[in-house]
């Protein structure tokens, strides 16, 4: 399976890295491990592609072994009628991901395929040489990334038999996609550029066809051409207006302080572009011209030279608060409210979410904070929807209450941004899960949002009898602590 499907066993991992030590006389491999794996997966060499299931699955998990994806070794060739069964019908006007002076790295490729496999898992996805086809946030539709010369083809795929096709997750495809490119483009090759583009239909089977931009890249070019109606109306988003910020402390804001002689640039900025773009502080045309600049210091500043507008500098701000707490100092950024808002999806309501409300309101005046709950919805994204009460409410902290409820299906984009939380004083989880079922939630936790597992937290495990007013007492004072130590007392009036 290792040279055809690129499927890893941990076992024989073990067994490749035991006889590597073997030839270096000392047990560097092994004794490395866990560091290694890590490593290799932040880079994406290689991803987790174990099947975890849901909470409704019964099998036994506890013989299962560890498998890993490792795109480099896959040579499987494209099989046409499973990664285009006929039954399926393809959008028409595919998008290219065209690379500056016809360089694409076979690495950016196989780390893309990495990221989706761990994204969507290998179950809902066919990966080959060179090709593969994953799943959207709609069932009925799929798209397929394939590597030619030196692009890459983005189809849609309709998937159900019989029925009118309405191909309406392209946008979503392509915000996915681009995040993806730039995460890889800033961790492994920081001065490649690409674009994305369409062809002229009757261009399309050429050998070499012409590729035009898909939006404006800041450069005149003579080949300028108007996206067809079907390109537009599927791959581009429709213009839209801008939230106002309607949290915080009012006009309070906090200033910037960096020093004359450490005035740095940022040099990860692929979570910020993602939280403007979903706070509508930035469109995602001009997110793609930030993310097309060659190196981190020119992308640094297109960023703070395309935020104008005051509310804009505000969410720009909250995103780098949220995403680069480090580099926070550098940037004007509003003061955060009084509230804190628990965030959960009505399960275990009567016995966790009530009393631990009635907890924390108990001592909520001592600390000058407020707080309150809010229920999510199947139309909710969990991510986007905490995300919104960071950025464009601007609140103290949120308490996520993490359960089996919240980690299902429909609280989560297949499609959406990674989730970029980094700041820990912002968010307080609280994991509750029935007896016996920890490990399993945490597992499911870990491929849906990892970045929670790092995060202070509380755990409760549900039985029957109602929870002590110990434990309340506890888990609320220590959301108090973190609210409180998270507030910043340098500001100024505007």
């Amino acid at each position: 399976r290792l040279e055809n499907e690129g499927i890893l066993s941990d076992k024989l991992l073990t067994i490749i890295w035991t006889k590597a030590d073997q030839k270096l006389q000392k047990p560097f491999y092994l004794q490395n491990k866990l560091f290694l794996k890590r490593l290799m997966e932040k880079y994406y060499l290689l991803c987790n592609a174990t099947p975890i299931g849901g909470f409704d699955d019964t099998s036994d998990k506890t013989e299962q072994e560890e498998i890993y994806f490792v795109p480099s070794l896959l040579t499987a060739k494209p099989d046409d009628s499973t990664l285009y069964p006929r039954h399926m019908i393809r959008f028409q006007s595919p998008l290219y991901v065209v690379f500056e002076n016809k360089f694409l790295p076979c690495g950016m490729f196989y780390r893309l395929q990495a990221m989706c496999v761990r994204r969507f898992g290998l179950e809902k996805s066919r990966v080959y040489a060179g090709c593969a086809r994953f799943p959207t946030d709609d069932p009925k539709q799929n798209f397929v990334v394939t590597r030619v010369n030196y692009y890459l083809k983005v189809e849609l795929m309709w998937t159900e038999e019989g029925e009118q096709p309405a191909f309406t997750q392209g946008l979503s495809v392509r915000k996915f996609l681009s995040s993806c490119l730039f995460d890889i483009k800033e961790k492994w090759v920081p001065s490649i550029q690409y674009d994305w583009c369409f062809v002229e239909k009757s261009d399309e089977e050429t050998a070499q066809p012409s590729f035009y931009p898909l939006s404006y890249t800041g450069q005149e070019s003579p080949m300028a051409l108007q996206p067809p109606e079907d390109v537009a109306k599927v791959w581009m988003p429709r213009r839209a207006s801008h939230t106002e910020n309607s949290g915080g402390d009012g006009p309070a804001m906090i200033e910037p302080t960096p020093s004359t002689d450490d005035v740095r640039a940022v040099h990860t900025i692929g979570p910020v572009l993602d939280c403007m773009e979903l706070s509508e502080g930035l469109t995602l045309e001009q997110c793609d011209v930030i993310r097309r600049q060659l190196t981190y210091v020119s992308r640094y500043k297109e960023l703070v030279a395309t935020v104008t507008s005051d509310e804009g500098r505000r969410l720009l701000g909250a995103s780098v608060e949220v995403c680069l707490p480090d580099n926070a100092s550098q940037f004007p950024r509003e003061v955060r409210g009084d509230e804190i808002v628990v965030l959960h999806a009505g399960d275990y309501n009567d016995k966790l979410v009530q009393p631990l409300l009635q907890q924390a309101d108990k001592s909520a005046s001592m600390y000058g904070v407020s707080v309150r709950e809010d229920v999510i919805t199947p139309e909710d994204v969990f991510t986007d929807k905490l995300l919104d009460y960071l950025l464009t409410r601007n609140v103290r902290m949120v308490v996520p209450i993490i359960s089996p409820q919240v980690l299902h299906d429909r609280y989560w984009s297949t499609l959406g941004y990674e989730f970029c939380v980094r700041n820990k004083d912002l968010v307080f989880p609280v994991f509750v899960y029935p007896e016996g079922a920890r490990d399993r939630l945490l597992e499911v936790l870990r491929r849906r949002c990892a970045g929670m597992l790092d995060m202070t937290s509380a755990e409760v495990s549900m039985s029957e009898d109602a929870l002590s007013s110990n434990k309340l007492g506890h888990i609320a004072a220590e959301i108090m602590r973190k609210a409180s130590s998270s507030a910043v007392l340098n500001t100024y009036r505007i």
